[in-house]
């Protein structure tokens, strides 16, 4: 009690100084920083309490900051949503909110973690032989990431491309092997949880920190979009109109960006790609920490008594069995932790949940944990929050209840999960929200459940390229690698059936959502995006999953001839490769890239545009890089009120109508009615149609506009070698049909 009662006081005396800050409208100073980490250290350090229980360790006292963070951000949003603008006292509020739920969790801990059943502390002995392997696996990692980090900034790039994979050294993808070598050989030989932690850190960030490096400007198009939103909330305050949803990343972001003078676009390349190397490979390690009793429950079967025998062989192993879990991460598709969007967020928290289940079940970690992470999640993106959170809380049920009441709860949330987004989505329809065409009867047919399961056959034709073609049956075949890893554990924990049963539902609802819903608003190739999410996400399920098969599996692979074993070594070396090949863009042999990033180029059209305009409104035909050009520039400048709606005067989303009218002016026949059309969607006189070299049939689309154009310029100026980009001027205000005569600038 007395210990209890001296972090209130100084928790009061946080209070007190956050109070006064704000009473007295100091500004950003160190002694703002002092006092914000001050109540991050403290307050993680009694998350962490609450948490794990008494005894200490970096990694938990590293997820209780997470958490204060989490509670913070969720609290923001809440402040968002009550209609006040983000600002110092949105801040100040934030922090005295994870104050105070702290202390609530702090004094109403469950006693479960106490002494009796705390994470064991204790070291990891090695043999100097496991020592020289650790160092050389440090080695063969620190070398390969400085590899890659050094290949990813060589290549940075202003200008467009489909792929970064031309752009990197040959040896990129060979340093990436050994990383994930050095990975699995610190599992499998050095038998150090501690190393195998660190080693997948700097595996994964090999691969996700390609994309904020080589791409200067940015990559996507969804982030140009995110990091405008966040520049307005950093300027006012808030959003017109408000959205329902990437609050929890916008309101860390830009409270970051307060606090620190980090620029939002900074903090925004990087958030994912870091959150993801750090936080994966530091759940696994939390959650699989060994309590101080009955050690041969590890990976016993649930409910049952372990002998004495079966006892010390499990305290011989239990630092092996600590570090097999990592080995998970090489099956990782790492496609949605490469750059910072809300969906990537959602999802690196989301996972960070369900890996800690596997610590709530061996009642080593207070389920508050997951929970405060999924609410975090749902806060950033309710798409993917939502269902992870629902197979977050049948887990608890399942692993946590006794007798069939909590049976049937856990069943409840695992059908919830599969259905929720579909339901939601239709009545976003019923409402007149989101256009989208229901054919509910197509659930019936048997022919989208049998393409279904066509998709997970390694289809390759008749060209057959080697790696391309591998890294392709990779991509198809890791859910069922993934679903037979858990099959094997399931003997072991039959709670991972939560998991199991939630991602065969998911990708039954994907299924659904795919053949039944026409998402009109979207262009034709991304209108099965949603549906894709749910795979994803039924995908992210069955991590927690297969982490006891995985283990059991290799514990099964001493038995074998050592010859076996360095097969299975390298083949899962090949996965891991493979995984990261396919997480960056691809164009090669089987794979064609749609997507152009935005280039320099783009951005000088879009100067151009703004200079040639002179400040009369103007409306924009353009593809997808050069309206994110047009959003990092000049932000969302303009709207116009039509009956389609509110219309930007670039064109966003790719499904809208403007957009449409822009593959109309460029993949039909040009001509100033088209141009028309798009100065009725835009309310201005002025049209400007933007064409890309890359584009179809560029050359003879360019000299189609030329002709009915008033003017158009080359960008940059063209040359011998052609040029990159053209800009064609529509003044509607001029009657005739013939373009005026044209200059080259």
């Amino acid at each position: 009690m007395i210990e209890r009662l001296r972090y209130l006081a100084m928790s009061a005396l946080c209070v007190a100084a956050v109070l006064l800050v704000q009473t007295t409208g100091g500004q950003k100073s160190e002694i703002i920083w002092f006092i914000v980490a001050f109540i991050l250290l403290s307050h993680g350090y009694l998350l962490m309490r609450a948490v794990f229980g008494k005894p200490f360790r970096f990694s938990q006292f590293a997820l209780g900051i997470v958490l204060f963070l989490a509670i913070q951000s969720i609290a923001q949003t809440a402040w968002y949503y009550s209609a006040r603008p983000l600002g110092p006292t949105s801040d100040a509020v934030s922090l005295l909110a994870g104050i105070i739920v702290t202390q609530i969790l702090f004094w109403i801990k469950p006693t479960e973690q106490n002494e009796n059943e705390a994470v064991e502390k204790v070291a990891e002995k090695m043999t100097m032989r496991q020592r020289l392997a650790g160092l050389l696996c440090i080695c063969v990692a620190g070398s390969g990431f400085g590899f890659v980090l050094r290949a990813a900034h060589n290549a940075a790039t202003v200008e467009s491309i489909r792929t970064p994979w031309p752009l990197l050294q040959n040896g990129v993808l060979v340093a990436i092997a050994l990383i994930w070598t050095a990975v699995i050989l610190s599992a499998a030989v050095v038998k150090s949880s501690r190393l195998a932690a660190l080693l997948s850190a700097i595996a994964i960030a090999a691969t996700t920190t390609i994309t904020p490096l080589l791409y200067r400007i940015g990559y996507g198009f969804d982030g140009f979009l995110h990091i405008a939103s966040e520049k307005i909330i950093l300027r006012i305050g808030t959003l017109q109109p408000m959205p329902f949803y990437y609050i929890g990343q916008y309101v860390f972001t830009t409270w970051l960006t307060r606090l620190t003078d980090i620029s939002i676009t900074t903090i925004d390349h990087w958030l994912v790609p870091i959150s993801a190397s750090i936080l994966l490979p530091l759940c696994i390690y939390i959650s699989l920490l060994p309590k101080k009793t009955n050690v041969a429950k590890i990976y016993s079967s649930e409910g049952e008594d372990c002998s004495s025998e079966a006892s010390s062989a499990a305290e011989a192993n239990k630092f092996s069995l600590r570090s097999f879990p990592f080995l998970i991460l090489p099956l990782l598709p790492l496609t949605g932790f490469i750059a910072t969007t809300p969906q990537g967020f959602s999802y690196v928290l989301g996972l960070c949940a369900l890996i800690l289940c596997l610590g709530v079940r061996e009642r080593t970690i207070n389920p508050i944990a997951p929970i405060i992470l999924v609410g975090w999640a749902a806060a950033t993106h309710p798409l993917a929050g939502i269902p992870i959170g629902l197979v977050v809380l049948a887990s608890i049920a399942a692993t946590r209840g006794r007798g069939i009441f909590f049976r049937i709860l856990s069943a409840k949330f695992v059908l919830l999960s599969a259905i929720a987004i579909p339901a939601i989505f239709y009545i976003m329809s019923l409402k007149g929200g989101t256009p989208i065409l229901w054919n509910l009867d197509s659930i019936l047919s048997p022919e989208p459940w049998l393409l279904r399961l066509q998709a997970f056959s390694p289809w390759i034709g008749n060209r057959f390229v080697l790696w391309p073609a591998w890294a392709s049956m990779v991509d198809k075949l890791i859910p069922l690698i993934l679903l037979a890893f858990s099959f094997i554990g399931l003997k072991k924990y039959r709670s991972s059936l939560v998991f199991i049963g939630s991602s065969l539902f998911l990708w039954i609802a994907a299924t659904a959502l795919k053949s039944t819903g026409d998402f009109t608003f979207l262009i034709d190739y991304e209108r099965g995006n949603y549906a894709d999410r749910l795979n994803t996400i039924a995908i992210l399920c069955l991590i927690p999953s297969a982490i006891p098969g995985l283990t059991i599996f290799i514990e099964r692979l001493k038995r074998v001839p050592r010859l076996y074993s360095l097969v299975m070594l390298a083949f899962v070396v090949a996965i891991g490769t493979a995984l990261s090949y396919n997480a960056l863009p691809r164009h090669d042999a089987l794979v064609t890239g749609r997507g152009w990033s935005t280039g320099a180029a783009d951005q000088e059209a879009v100067k151009l545009i703004e200079y040639d305009a002179d400040g009369k409104p103007y409306t924009v035909l353009a593809n997808q890089s050069v309206s994110a050009a047009a959003v990092d520039l000049l932000g969302f400048k303009r709207y116009s009120t039509t009956n389609d709606g509110d219309v930007f005067f670039y064109p966003i989303p790719t499904g809208g109508p403007l957009y449409e009218t822009f593959l109309r002016m460029t993949y039909g026949e040009p001509s100033r009615d088209t141009a028309k059309d798009a100065a009725k969607l835009g309310g201005t006189d002025l049209v400007y149609v933007v064409l890309n070299s890359y584009w179809w049939k560029a050359p003879q689309v360019a000299e189609s506009l030329r002709a009915v154009a008033d003017k158009d310029w080359s960008v940059p100026p063209q040359t011998e070698e052609g040029w990159k980009l053209r800009v064609f001027k529509f003044d509607l205000k001029n009657a005739s049909s013939t373009s005026a005569a044209s200059s080259t600038r």
